[in-house]
């Protein structure tokens, strides 16, 4: 390594102690929120005052070095590197470690693409590429959290460069910020309602945030553009405003915390109330009573000194305490694990990023550590292309424990319907014709590749969370399955000619017990709502629905399978099968009695309803899995569930050899 020292051309502010005990409360929220999040429901907003931070304190450099035309690309990228790479690399390294003697090789995969995405600072597009009805928890991704460190990086790679070519064409610098800010934070309004997901994760809808400090650094900079009142509040001249201010700021983050949950379309306007709270408090300045007495005690410096490694440790540690607990860990475990983040976070800091990053500054440490980061990202990359080296295990239960993928094939669906408007989810095998159509939810997706399989002509109109019932939506208001959507498909099935046999299937018991199910704890299933035009609890709209459906279905004369659904496990079966786990699932199977406490109202309302269309056939699936004592979730080998109530490729096909004959059976 060359030992050259690096010269410094740069402008570095004065130290702050009140910035590190603001970035103490940003890391403090983000923990709390993540360890316990029905106690601050709205601590997310944290990454939202790191954001702040970071545009502040990056654009006070690069605005106070153009002012003495001294600013240096290298020495800034340098700093960057110095300061961001070493904790990150150490985390990296610790993951993929534990996730090589722990993770079953599809969740392996899955961290490899997410550290070769942490690496590459892409983790924002990986996990928005990935959002979807069949995505993995955010709470079982250990690197999930190096999204916002990706959109931090690729602010620092688009920012200074246009700082710097917009003071070079003397255009005033901060009407071109402030138009940034506007566009960023107008596409975040717009983006929100539409597509939530994308609006969270992508770096054009929450630049704004970084652009907020990024205008306040730059203002407090410029005393020639008649604005010295800020620098003089960032000073300290005005106590009785300063107080106020920073009282403002805090007042506004810590209402975010209680007023914003999960349920808020965020960000959108909600950011407005974190992100102008850390502008106020940073505004305010450090002689403020709020910045002086809490943000710059010893207590809130430490935290915020250790903020960045305790960022990067926190979620990875947590994420594989319920990977390996299949299940949420106890709030005692929790509080254990999040000091136990504050110890390595401590550790890193001591060790690893202060060394580096206030050392001896040289040209080959930065090669070093770029080359270190790009090897891991490499490392990562090839892991998920490997699948998650199911070669490390040799039972084939690993390499049967498979996701179903695949998509709606609609150019397939356009070529055969083109004469008509079918619905939007469309699977049909290329080759065939329709003759059995699945309607339902993801329900019937998992039992389409089995059937395909088999040789049955079978098209699934079929979408994630859709019951198939007339008149019916999913979620508030119709949010996960739009009311109406149903009725396209079943319509479509009905009128069809080519279709001679039309099959239900779906997670009929969430619809009528909810969607969360832990057979460790059966009575605290999470509420789901049913939406439709009746005025009545769930189960009196599924029966009602119900009704409805199959008047309609019976009055086509086409035949008419109801298939009862797969016993929900009620657990993670990965527990069954994970080379580390704290409590592994023996046997890996659930009790007949809880199968039937699960199921018991869902399959009463279907059989009395089912008495009123006696052309109607059911096939009964938890016949296949259970015995008198239990429902299996593996039999002979095979591992037929992918998560607690889907089904795998292998249990796709299990069912499908026998439902299979039963269909055709029932063909006229």
């Amino acid at each position: 390594m060359s030992k050259f020292p690096l010269t410094q051309h740069n402008f570095h502010p004065n130290y702050r102690p009140d910035i590190d005990g603001l970035r103490a409360v940003a890391i403090l929220l983000v923990v709390l929120f993540h360890a316990f999040p029905k106690a601050l429901r709205g601590g997310f907003v944290g990454v939202d005052v790191f954001f702040v931070i970071s545009g502040f304190l990056i654009s006070t450099i690069i605005s106070r070095s153009l002012q003495k035309n001294r600013f240096n690309f290298f020495e800034f990228y340098g700093n960057r590197i110095r300061r961001i790479f070493p904790a990150l690399i150490v985390v990296l390294i610790s993951g993929v470690a534990l996730g090589w003697l722990a993770l079953l090789p599809d969740e392996l995969s899955q961290l490899g693409k997410h550290m070769a995405g942490g690496a590459g600072f892409v983790q924002n597009y990986v996990l928005w590429s990935e959002a979807g009805y069949f995505d993995t928890r955010s709470e079982l991704k250990p690197l999930m959290h190096l999204w916002s460190l990706a959109i931090e990086e690729q602010f620092y790679l688009f920012y200074p460069f246009c700082m710097w070519l917009v003071w070079q064409s003397r255009i005033s610098l901060p009407l071109v910020l402030l138009g940034l800010f506007l566009v960023s934070f107008i596409l975040n309004t717009r983006g929100v309602g539409g597509d939530p997901v994308g609006t969270f994760f992508l770096p054009q809808t929450r630049f704004w945030e970084l652009l907020a400090g990024g205008l306040l650094a730059w203002l407090t900079s410029l005393d020639r553009l008649n604005v010295s009142w800020f620098s003089g509040l960032c000073r300290g001249h005005v106590p009785a405003v300063n107080n106020l201010v920073s009282v403002g700021g805090i007042t506004l983050i810590v209402l975010a915390c209680f007023v914003l949950n999960k349920g808020r379309q965020f960000p959108g306007w909600w950011a407005l109330m974190p992100v102008s709270g850390s502008v106020l408090l940073i505004l305010s300045g450090p002689k403020a009573w709020v910045n002086r007495v809490v943000l710059s005690n010893r207590l809130m410096i430490g935290i915020g000194l250790i903020s960045y490694p305790l960022y990067l440790w926190h979620w990875p540690i947590l994420s594989f305490a319920r990977i390996l607990g299949s299940e949420e860990p106890t709030s005692w475990v929790r509080a254990m694990l999040v000091i136990m983040s504050f110890f390595l976070a401590w550790l890193t800091w001591r060790l690893v990023e202060r060394p580096i990053r206030y050392g001896l500054k040289s040209g080959g440490q930065i090669m070093v550590l770029c080359g270190l980061v790009l090897c891991l990202g490499i490392f990562g990359y090839w892991i998920d292309s490997q699948q998650g080296l199911y070669q490390r295990f040799n039972n084939s239960e690993y390499k049967a424990f498979s996701w179903i993928k695949g998509g709606n094939n609609r150019a397939f669906c356009q070529a055969i319907f083109q004469d008509r408007e079918y619905p939007e989810s469309c699977l049909l095998s290329e080759g065939s014709l329709p003759e059995i159509a699945l309607l339902g939810d993801s329900h019937s997706g998992h039992l389409y590749p089995g059937l395909v399989n088999e040789g049955l002509d079978v098209i699934n109109l079929g979408r994630g969370a859709c019951m198939p019932l007339y008149d019916l939506g999913f979620g508030r208001e119709g949010s996960e399955c739009p009311l109406g959507y149903m009725n396209k498909a079943i319509d479509f099935a009905v009128e069809d000619d080519r279709v001679k046999l039309i099959a239900l299937a779906a997670r009929y018991a969430a619809a009528v017990e909810g969607g969360e199910y832990d057979v460790r704890k059966p009575d605290r299933s999470g509420a789901v709502a049913l939406f439709s035009q009746a005025q009545a609890g769930n189960s009196e709209v599924f029966r009602e629905a119900l009704h409805k459906t199959l008047r309609k279905l019976v009055s086509s004369g086409k035949k008419i399978v109801l298939i009862l659904d797969v016993p929900e496990l009620g657990f993670n079966p990965k527990s069954c099968l994970r080379p580390l786990s704290v409590s592994k699932q023996q046997p890996c199977a659930i009790s007949v009695a809880a199968f039937e406490k699960r199921s018991r109202q869902y399959r009463n309302i279907v059989m009395s309803v089912v008495q009123d269309y006696p052309s109607v056939s059911i096939f009964d699936m938890p016949s296949l899995f259970c015995d008198a004592s239990y429902c299996w979730a593996e039999k002979d080998g095979k591992m037929l569930y992918r998560d607690d109530d889907h089904l795998s490729l292998d249990g796709s096909s299990f069912v499908a050899h026998r439902l299979g004959v039963f269909l055709r059976s029932a063909l006229p």
